[in-house]
């Protein structure tokens, strides 16, 4: 009786302590922040995908669609940095379109020519937002 007892308790601390040390740090006193989990991270991408697509191309110009971009890859490497390898091929497809929007930015580098553009900005762009919400999507099993 006493022997159950004991390893009931030694099982109750040995749960608590591991729930109490989720902090992304490790360390043993919980004074460590948590980490994004892939969820936050997830969400961080689409705000930033959102921006993107609601972005006045014209009045932003090429500095501030440059700068939507760069958000929209920071986010991404984040997102696949903790994801892992569950949605590879998705992350990829983004990674690819992201290097095609900055192929056809890189075009760009007056209010002229990016008026001349704008239809293929935008085409762009949209590949760029398709291929983030596929790489959501693809982790749904995850954040539900």
């Amino acid at each position: 009786m006493i022997v159950r007892a004991l390893a009931v308790l030694i099982v109750s601390l040995l749960l608590a302590a591991a729930c109490a040390d989720d902090d992304s740090n490790g360390d043993a006193n919980g004074t460590g922040t948590p980490g994004p989990s892939v969820c936050d991270e997830a969400d961080d991408l689409q705000q930033s995908v959102d921006e993107l697509t609601q972005l006045d191309i014209i009045a932003t110009g090429t500095n501030g669609l440059n700068a939507a971009i760069d958000q929209v890859r920071s986010d991404a490497e984040s997102l696949t940095m903790l994801a892992g390898t569950d949605v590879a091929d998705e992350a990829a497809v983004l990674t690819n379109a992201i290097e095609q929007a900055d192929e056809t930015l890189s075009t760009l580098d007056d209010e002229e020519s990016l008026l001349a553009a704008t239809a293929e900005v935008g085409v762009v762009i949209a590949i760029v937002a398709t291929a983030a919400d596929e790489l959501v999507t693809a982790l749904s099993f995850e954040c539900g």
